[in-house]
């Protein structure tokens, strides 16, 4: 099985391949193939610099590494054992418009805040030069969204300040490139709804992802386009209020999801769907159908 790893900026694919490894799974990075066709770091430091801000040269690099990265890929996977799985690491997957080239592709996420803290801890980044990567990768594609970002009150009584602030300058970015954002608002989801009254119109839509606060936000999120997912709560027969509130959540605001973080966790968007139906008193045929048109809406509006 031909198998790719993919991604944004900072969000974990050299860990995770780090894990893969470590269970015996092979992975070749494209970035590591780059940097045997240019040895020289402070060479690739230059380049680097020089086509960030040059969308020409950096077609024309791209033009000029592209046919040799895939080529070595597409030669390492076909080498493989029969039943063995390769995993080709490929940051830039669906810019380079490989991604039918893989049986699946999986594709690897990060809080915006924990991408800004990796690339100012790891890579040296400034709070600004960090912020600008972000807004340059929104910039390179049409279809990449903002998310997920937003507040958290699990493990302090007070939104930190800096959280406050990373999360304005998210919204920023979202608006001026006209994305949508995937939410999360952990014991505070009336401050992060609160916050995105200024941007009602600006931001096409928002996903309210994890949601599970009481109704009465519901016409405050409905006001700026948003959609609630509904996860695997849904499952659990003593969550009795996250199943009311789920049966409330206007139908064309809903979706699903699995939340999935973890290998053991066998959870399914079948499931989610079916409970959700049954809680709603629906036909989860139609139940799906609905939350699929909501999909498109979220991502298209």
């Amino acid at each position: 099985m031909k198998v790719c790893l993919t991604g944004g900026i900072a969000c974990g694919k050299s860990l995770l391949s780090r894990y893969l490894n470590e269970l015996g799974v092979a992975t070749l990075d494209a970035d590591d193939i780059v940097h045997e066709l240019l040895p020289d770091a402070e060479e690739r430091k230059r380049i680097a610099a020089e086509v960030f801000s040059d969308p020409v040269r950096r077609r024309e690099l791209e033009q000029r590494l592209h046919p040799p990265v895939k080529e070595r890929i597409s030669r390492w996977q076909s080498e493989a054992e029969p039943g063995e799985i390769r995993v080709a690491v490929v940051p830039l997957l669906f810019e380079a418009g490989w991604e039918n080239d893989f049986d699946l592709v999986a594709c690897v996420r990060s809080p915006r805040e924990t991408q800004i803290s990796r690339m100012v801890e790891q890579r040296g980044y400034s709070q600004e030069e960090a912020l600008a990567r972000l807004a340059d990768a929104l910039s390179a594609d049409g279809r990449t969204g903002v998310g997920e970002i937003g507040l958290d009150r699990l493990k302090a009584r007070e939104i930190p300040p800096t959280m406050r602030k990373a999360f304005a300058e998210q919204l920023d970015l979202a608006a001026e490139y006209s994305r949508p954002v995937v939410l999360h608002g952990a014991k505070c989801w009336g401050q992060v709804v609160a916050a995105l009254a200024g941007f009602a119109g600006k931001i096409p839509s928002f996903l309210f992802h994890g949601f599970s606060r009481s109704d009465g936000l519901i016409p405050d999120i409905v006001k700026v386009n948003g959609f609630i997912s509904v996860g695997p709560a849904i499952l659990n027969d003593h969550a009795v209020n996250y199943r009311a509130l789920a049966a409330k959540i206007p139908a064309d605001r809903l979706l699903v999801e699995t939340d999935r973080t973890e290998a053991s966790d066998r959870v399914s968007v079948r499931q989610v769907l079916e409970e959700l139906a049954r809680v709603r008193g629906a036909e989860a045929e139609e139940l799906e159908r609905i939350t699929d048109a909501n999909a498109e809406r979220f991502f298209h509006s």
